[in-house]
């Protein structure tokens, strides 16, 4: 996680997020582009599910664990 990321956690406010996130969602939080947070979730970096055959979701929890550094 670079030092953006970093400074973005602080700023988030969780309680007001979904409890899934797209990709698009996640990626914005994370501070990087869309097809990297599908690589990190093709690869198992990050946490995810598939919803049919395109779309995959990340949970907010599990998101938030990785920003937070836990």
């Amino acid at each position: 996680m670079n030092k953006d990321t970093k400074k973005a956690a602080r700023d988030i406010d969780w309680d007001s997020l979904p409890a899934c996130l797209t990709s698009v969602e996640a990626a914005s939080i994370m501070n990087v582009c869309r097809a990297t947070m599908v690589a990190w979730a093709r690869n198992g970096d990050v946490p995810a599910f598939r919803l049919g055959t395109k779309q995959i979701r990340i949970r907010k929890e599990e998101l938030k664990k990785i920003v937070e550094g836990k």
